[in-house]
């Protein structure tokens, strides 16, 4: 059993249409919760679109900047797990090949880094 199957991970366009689900459910939850204490703030918050106030409205720019956050920190769990495995190979025995774990994950880091640098960067 491989637990690391890169082929699994989600596209950008998966991944965008998901933070833009995530964004929205958010809002919406903020905007009831500050309904329900009566509060003004939404009114002027600058979340929300310029023209008809819709707090639910997002813009382009921002579901972009959360995607480059996601994948950029992705490249962080790779290295992350690759070297949590490498540090737990020489602990002994495993039903776990941590080594193949940790070659497996840096080899997906730098298989990517440079896949989502060209396309963030821009």
């Amino acid at each position: 059993m491989n637990p690391f199957d890169p082929t699994k991970y989600p596209s950008l366009a998966f991944q965008r249409e998901w933070i833009n689900h995530y964004l929205r459910r958010t809002r919406f939850h903020q905007k009831r919760q500050r309904d329900k204490s009566h509060s003004l703030e939404w009114l002027t918050s600058d979340k929300c679109h310029p023209i008809n106030g819709d707090c639910l409205f997002l813009e382009y720019e921002e579901v972009e900047e959360w995607l480059r956050e996601v994948n950029y920190f992705s490249l962080v769990a790779h290295l992350t797990w690759g070297i949590w495995a490498a540090v737990r190979t020489p602990d002994g025995p495993h039903d776990f090949d941590f080594l193949s774990f940790a070659i497996a994950r840096v080899q997906e880091y730098k298989r990517i880094k440079p896949l989502i640098l060209a396309h963030f960067s821009g």
